[in-house]
């Protein structure tokens, strides 16, 4: 089902039908579902041109796009269901329910709408699709669509830009006919601090109910109940209230968000986010013929794959490591330096700073054990064992913190996230780093003289609230995590 990013539960709980703003994405609404959960089954509609239906077409015609949306959802809109549509979305969601109430099908128990002026008013940015860049991002600011974090990317604002400009040309494509009052309540969300619609706008939606209307006034602004400034790929946030309510305690939503200040990754084709972000945004493919002397074409029938460059680059000498012990580390445990996080290592030294590292294979070992006993020395059991990842990185710099190496399989990744962010909540760690290392497949068959750095992905976290006060680039924060069973038919782990 290309518009829904997550099936439909099946029990006795209402559904809630939820579309984005413009430029926004499914994503933004796994907080509201996580936190209405125990009582609304939230189903985010995901719209064609963005995260994983990026190589879809943008939308040009709002009328082409309900009806293929009443098409694709309706055999999901056979039981009691709501409309949620915020600023754009509204009028997605508006015209959705009219269509399937125009030719007799289920309509909506209740519509509701987020950050949206009344139908029959005119539109914020009526004409923002034909401004030059320069001004659309001046406005995307103004409201909140875009952080002045986000500015030092060009890359990711070129691509902000062009969703939101796409969506907002759907919006002008959208032709008002009025059609008088509608046979459902409405109930209209409205930020105080929202630059682009007023509260009077957004109470001109009861004209469109059957009678029965309620406003709500939120703090935050055109992306409530958020604060003023907020990219728009983050969603609706919980308040105080309900976060101390679900956790127990009485701290505030700030105080357990965390907030991720460095990135890093080495994958093929893509030595670096930036580069990575290229390959997903242009469609490159980064599989490649294998670069000469890589594997042995006696053992393998293909010679294609995706290959790192500089696959021998690993600097053991700054690092500390004896040539001898490089020769037995396994890739994966090729330390790295926090210093893409603004972090100077000699800083970290006896701190509590925890380090947990995704990691799932042993291809190098197995490498290894094809020489027999004579490459056994006194390095192969910490070279080759998964559990001296992390502790590997703590004992170079210092570290007080937790260490420790997650295997969950194809989750480890996810799984280290949520144990780095868990232990930043318990106060274990006042600072972590996540490692997702997974080797490459393959080495020649002689002995390495040099260990090959793998593939890897590289996360330094900290609270929130550090990273404000310290002034920490700020890449992105994490949400609500979770690790689910492994039990048959179940998703190996959550986030």
């Amino acid at each position: 089902m290309p518009y829904l990013s997550v099936r439909p539960a099946t029990d006795a709980r209402p559904r809630l039908f939820c579309f984005p703003h413009a430029g926004g994405s499914a994503s933004v609404f796994t907080v509201l579902r996580n936190v209405l959960a125990d009582r609304v089954n939230v189903v985010p509609v995901q719209l064609p041109g963005r995260e994983r239906r990026l190589r879809d077409p943008l939308p040009m015609d709002m009328a082409a796009l309900v009806a293929d949306l009443d098409t694709q959802l309706d055999p999901y809109l056979d039981r009691p269901y709501a409309l949620y549509g915020h600023s754009m979305g509204a009028l997605v969601a508006h015209d959705l329910a009219v269509r399937r109430a125009q030719r007799g099908a289920s309509t909506p128990r209740r519509l509701l709408t987020g950050a949206c002026r009344a139908l029959h008013l005119p539109a914020a940015f009526a004409a923002a699709h034909a401004q030059p860049d320069r001004v659309l991002r001046e406005q995307m600011l103004s409201c909140g669509g875009l952080s002045e974090d986000m500015l030092a990317y060009p890359d990711w604002v070129e691509a902000a830009l062009t969703l939101t400009r796409g969506d907002l040309r759907l919006c002008a494509s959208r032709v008002h006919t009025p059609a008088g009052p509608m046979p459902w309540p409405v109930e209209a969300f409205h930020g105080a601090g929202d630059p682009l619609v007023a509260e009077r706008e957004a109470a001109a939606w009861a004209e469109h109910s059957n009678g029965e209307f309620g406003l709500h006034r939120l703090p935050g602004g055109s992306l409530l109940p958020g604060r003023r400034g907020e990219p728009a790929v983050r969603g609706p946030r919980r308040s105080s209230r309900v976060a101390a309510r679900r956790t127990g305690g009485e701290q505030s939503m700030s105080a357990l968000e965390i907030a991720v200040v460095g990135l890093a990754c080495r994958l093929p084709g893509a030595p670096d986010p930036q580069s990575f972000w290229r390959v997903l945004r242009d469609g490159v493919d980064a599989v490649t013929e294998a670069p000469p002397g890589r594997w042995d074409s006696d053992l393998l029938p293909h010679r294609f794959g995706g290959f790192l460059d500089e696959v021998d680059g690993f600097d053991a000498e700054f690092f500390g490591v004896s040539p001898r012990e490089a020769v037995t580390m396994d890739p994966q445990g090729a330390p790295s330096c926090p210093g893409f996080a603004g972090i100077v290592p000699g800083s970290l030294r006896g701190s509590r700073a925890g380090v947990f590292a995704g990691a799932i294979w042993d291809d190098y070992a197995a490498l290894m054990s094809r020489h027999g006993i004579e490459a056994i020395d006194r390095h192969t059991l910490t070279g080759s064992q998964r559990s001296i990842i992390a502790n590997r990185v703590s004992y170079l710099l210092g570290l007080r913190g937790p260490s420790l190496a997650v295997d969950t399989g194809q989750s480890s990744s996810l799984a280290a996230v949520h144990m780095a962010c868990e232990s930043l909540i318990r106060g274990e760690s006042t600072g972590a780093s996540r490692r997702n290392p997974s080797s490459f497949t393959r080495g020649r068959s002689q002995r390495p003289h040099k260990t090959p750095p793998g593939c890897s992905r590289r996360m330094c976290v900290e609270r929130a609230s550090a990273e404000v006060r310290q002034g920490r680039p700020l890449q992105r924060y994490t949400g609500r995590r979770g690790v689910h069973d492994q039990s048959r038919g179940s998703p190996s782990a959550g986030q």
